[in-house]
């Protein structure tokens, strides 16, 4: 799921909010939330 969400959160797809929501889910932690974020900074 989180290669999945990654590639979203590139193309645009995913927003900084979703990603907290998908923490809070339990579909990501933290620390992969913060490495999706990290790419947009590349």
């Amino acid at each position: 799921m989180y290669e999945k969400i990654k590639n979203r959160y590139e193309k645009g797809y995913v927003t900084n909010s979703q990603l907290m929501r998908y923490i809070s889910l339990g579909v990501l932690t933290e620390k992969q939330a913060e490495k999706i974020k990290a790419l947009e900074n590349e």
